[in-house]
């Protein structure tokens, strides 16, 4: 009788078992993770997890235990996958008595190929290194800096549209990894794209009309397909609306909700692992946070996060214990305390402290100082000049150190990797002198600095 119970357990079970996310590091070793609904018979030993490379053929079994159960669902993690295979899973469960069900129905998943954490957001001629995009707040003359991976810089002219052309997205529209540059003009609503090779302008189009009531909330992937795609904000109704793009072409176009005025889009990114950025709301009015877990434009999930009370903001979203998920970092305002929401979608997996910043600290950037796959927090004090950076896994600090001292004239612009050694790194601009510096990071320690450029005052980085 326990088979038979364990396998009308398990045809319940085949319904909910899902992959819910898929990591993978540098060394090309994956992870997927698993959720599903328990067993509740007192004698249940634990559950296997078989996989193979085809169907029905499965090589290895991973005996998982009993996993913890976190909000009325079972979750477990297999590690050492291999990035680009396509994998097949099915799940048993086991009792104390030795008995084992029948397999679960079989989920078929390709480990996806993935980047660092710190991706090169604006790599104009894709050699995995930053390059510097600046523009002139007086004529809208644009210059496009190109650094390799020993800093050095090159620079050329972009013949850029004038100043009523706001630029308001750099990003791979059209699947080169190359970055590609987004304008939107404030005074007729119209959208332009310029699709870029290093400085070259390798295609110039209008990607469509909007009224005046719409800004542009967002570029990211949406759909998985590796453009960045537009989300749009309509600040008269509150309607978010999706073009999903394909270079300057608009593929597909429509609604995807329309919450109230009081909602804010706080951040688009991928909380559960999927490929897809997601859409982080707060509610301005009692602190709420809300997740659409999107799928083009279609809200495959919608679920509240938590209420924090209104002295909360959200800080940064970013991958914090390396396990592809974006997680949520929150700074209270009136004591300074860090708090970091671990995310799994929008279940929070762990929520800890971190630590209490000086009242005169800001966090000036997340990212991933120390290729280890998990952003770090780099924070600035504005009466000191004190730049520390907290080395993190999850909530937990492993290292913390005093990285410089600066006069207050030298802010922090910009983290990204400039060398291409997959760290990222810092860029500082004087705001009494326009000159720009670098500061080439490895963890904590400054392997390089110095002066890359001097530039005029009416010169901004993009």
């Amino acid at each position: 009788m326990k088979y038979i119970s364990l396998r009308k357990f398990l045809l319940l079970l085949i319904a909910t078992i899902s992959i819910i996310s898929l990591t993978s590091s540098f060394s090309q070793a994956a992870s997927v993770s698993f959720s599903w609904t328990p067993n509740t018979e007192t004698n249940l030993a634990g559950y296997r997890i078989y996989f193979g490379t085809s169907s029905g053929q499965y090589s290895t079994a991973a005996d998982v235990g009993l996993p913890e159960i976190i909000e009325g669902m079972t979750f477990s993690t297999l590690i050492g996958l291999t990035e680009g295979i396509t994998y097949f899973f099915a799940a048993t469960a086991y009792d104390s008595d030795g008995f084992e069900s029948d397999f679960s129905q079989e989920i078929q998943w390709t480990v996806r190929e993935t980047l660092p954490i710190n991706s090169i957001s604006n790599d104009f001629n894709g050699d995995s290194v930053a390059d510097l995009l600046l523009r002139n707040s007086e004529n809208g003359e644009m210059l496009l800096y190109e650094t390799n991976s020993n800093t050095e810089i090159f620079d050329a002219p972009i013949d850029g549209p004038i100043l009523t052309w706001d630029v308001v997205g750099v990003d791979d529209f059209n699947g080169d990894k190359k970055a590609d540059i987004l304008f939107h003009n404030s005074s007729t609503g119209q959208i332009w794209l310029f699709e870029m090779d290093g400085n070259t302008i390798i295609n110039s189009n209008n990607v469509g009309s909007v009224n005046l009531s719409w800004n542009i909330a967002s570029t990211n992937d949406f759909n998985g397909d590796g453009n960045a795609d537009i989300l749009l904000y309509n600040f008269d109704t509150g309607i978010l609306w999706l073009f999903e793009m394909n270079g300057s072409a608009i593929i597909n176009s429509n609604l995807i909700a329309s919450p109230d005025l009081s909602w804010n889009i706080s951040s688009t990114n991928d909380f559960n692992g999927d490929g897809n950025a997601d859409i982080l709301l707060k509610n301005y009015t009692n602190g709420i946070l809300w997740l659409y877990e999107m799928n083009g434009s279609v809200i495959i999930h919608s679920n509240l996060i938590a209420s924090p009370d209104l002295s909360w903001d959200i800080t940064s979203t970013n991958d914090f214990n390396g396990d592809g998920n974006a997680d949520i970092l929150l700074k209270n305002y009136t004591n300074g305390i860090l708090w970091l929401y671990e995310m799994n979608g929008s279940l929070i997996i762990n929520q800890n402290p971190i630590l209490s910043l000086d009242p005169s600290s800001v966090i000036a950037s997340t990212d991933d100082f120390n290729g280890d796959g998990s952003a770090d927090i780099l924070s600035r004090n504005y009466t000191t000049g004190n730049i520390w950076l907290y080395e993190m896994n999850g909530s937990a600090i492993i290292k913390e150190k005093l990285i410089d001292s600066l006069e207050l004239e030298w802010a922090i612009a910009n983290t990204n990797d400039f060398n291409g050694d997959g760290k990222a790194d810092i860029l500082f601009i004087n705001s009494a002198t326009s000159q720009i510096w670098f500061y080439i990071m490895d963890g904590d320690i400054i392997i390089d600095n110095s002066l890359i450029l001097d530039i005029e005052q009416n010169w901004d980085i993009l």
